[in-house]
């Protein structure tokens, strides 16, 4: 229904998120709550590009402190073994095969630009998925992973260890 099309509003309240990012999140949290997205408290940021699969959005769950970045893709749906049956002619063509699994982003997990989750995976709180990342198996809480497929490169206090001098403090913007 039009519920289920709801995030698809997310790019319109961009403008929002440029004048008070702590209102967009509160907005774009409403929305996909109601497109039936499970919003667990309060995510820290959703990005407006983000592309979730609403073929069954209850299945998708967004954990309190997470970050989701631009152009993230989150499936629950796959029917690419509906081909393979297809080629085999395994099954009656007047039935598609496919299979639908839950996505789980824990709670102050981080998603980088342009990753793809996959159907059944679940990202451990908080983990780390580096940008352009395809995950196709869940993450231990507190992991960083990145590749495609997505590989373990190290824990997130190892990453602590190694990166935090590369990074520099300021206010929250929310």
């Amino acid at each position: 229904g039009i519920y289920k099309r709801l995030y698809k509003l997310l790019p319109v309240l961009r403008v929002i998120n440029m004048l008070n990012q702590d209102i967009y999140v509160r907005l774009a949290s409403a929305l996909l709550s109601r497109s039936g997205i499970n919003i667990i408290r309060s995510p820290l940021w959703i990005a407006p590009s983000v592309h979730l699969d609403i073929a069954a959005p209850g299945l998708i769950s967004i954990g309190s402190g997470s970050v989701i970045s631009e152009r993230v893709t989150i499936l629950t749906h796959d029917y690419s073994m509906d081909r393979v049956r297809s080629t085999l002619k395994s099954v009656n063509d007047n039935f598609e095969l496919y299979r639908c699994e839950p996505v789980e982003i824990g709670e102050n997990a981080f998603i980088g630009m342009g990753a793809v989750l996959l159907p059944g995976v679940i990202i451990g709180r908080g983990s780390i998925v580096a940008a352009g990342s395809v995950v196709t198996r869940s993450v231990a809480d507190g992991m960083v992973v990145g590749g495609n497929p997505a590989v373990t490169i190290c824990t997130t206090e190892d990453y602590w260890t190694r990166s935090r001098s590369k990074f520099h403090l300021k206010v929250r913007q929310r």
